[in-house]
Parts: structure tokens; C-alpha cells; sequence
């Protein structure tokens, strides 16, 4: 019996496609393969585990999600302590070449039905408040997929180091001449 309930699960495990959930940096543009464009390519890739995040401004990452066709899909962005950060995402779109051409802001938690095998990328913004507590926190990128979750986990550190409040200054149109 216990031979038969292994060879099911690994029967299950193979025909089950892989799901992937990548976290780069948004300096690495992802095209509609799910793939970094080639000018944006490097040899070897660093993994994002353990960013440090300035008070009072932004991190960005780029988040990929290779979903199969046919299934459900739910995408979440977890933070321990809750609402450390303000995380807003956006989904990515492309032009006819493949290329990124422009984002599109998203409410969380995303949720979706794959009708063919799709590569999907958003934007991901983390924003630290200038009065955030230098601390280290969890955060990760929590997909569910069919019927299992995939996890991107990573320990953001909230440095003294603080953005300068910036406040726009409006001098005026210049002189037609």
C-alpha cells in the first residue's frame, strides 16, 4: 500500500507542470517569455533575499510567475509585521516586439484563470515611512497555484539611512521669448 501511495504521488508530482516565481531587480526588464531581454541579461544573477530598504523612499522589484494553462491563480504579497511597508503592484504589459511597454496598477490580492501557459510580470513598489522603526522584517511574494503555494520569501532590512522629503517648487512658465 505504501509503495502504490508513493508511486501515486510521484505519478502526480510529474504530470503537475513546474510553477515558478522569480523576484529580480527592477533594473532587469523581463520580456513576454518570462524571460530578462537579452540587453538586460547577466551571467550570473543575484537572488534578492535580504534588500535594505531606505526610510522615506522606494524599493522596486520585478516579480515573474510562470502559470500552466487551465488553472486558477492567486497572487499576495505577505509582510510580518503586517503593513511594515505600503506595497503597491502593477501588472506589466508589452508592446509587439516582446518588450516591457507599460504598466498597469493592480489591486492585491490578484486573482486569475490561465486559459494558455502564460508568463505574467508586475511591478512590485515597497514603500518604508520615514518614521519606520530600523528593523528587519519578512516579506514574500505568495503565489497559489492550482492547488499548492510557491514562495518567494525574503528579509527586508529597514536601515537608518532616510530619503530627504522633497517638496516640489513651481517657479513659473518662462517668458515666451
Amino acid at each position: 500500500m505504501r509503495v502504490a501511495s508513493q508511486f501515486a504521488l510521484l505519478t502526480l508530482a510529474i504530470a503537475m507542470p513546474a510553477q515558478e516565481l522569480y523576484v529580480r531587480s527592477e533594473f532587469q526588464r523581463v520580456g513576454a517569455d518570462g524571460k530578462v531581454v537579452a540587453p538586460d541579461r547577466v551571467d550570473n544573477p543575484r537572488e534578492i533575499l535580504s534588500p535594505a530598504l531606505a526610510r522615506n523612499g522606494f524599493a522596486s522589484y520585478m516579480l515573474t510567475a510562470n502559470i500552466p494553462a487551465g488553472i486558477d491563480y492567486s497572487l499576495e504579497i505577505g509582510q510580518n509585521p503586517e503593513d511594515t511597508a505600503r506595497v503597491v503592484l502593477y501588472q506589466q504589459h508589452y508592446g509587439p516586439d516582446g518588450i516591457p511597454d507599460h504598466l498597469e496598477k493592480v489591486a492585491l490580492p490578484i486573482h486569475g484563470h490561465s486559459t494558455k501557459e502564460e508568463n505574467l510580470t508586475w511591478w512590485m513598489d515597497l514603500y518604508i515611512d520615514n518614521t519606520a522603526p530600523v528593523r528587519r522584517f519578512k516579506v514574500e511574494a505568495q503565489l497559489w497555484v492550482s492547488d499548492r503555494w510557491v514562495i518567494y520569501p525574503m528579509e527586508a532590512r529597514i536601515v537608518a539611512a532616510q530619503i530627504p522629503a522633497f517638496q516640489a517648487k513651481f517657479w513659473g512658465l518662462p517668458a515666451i521669448a
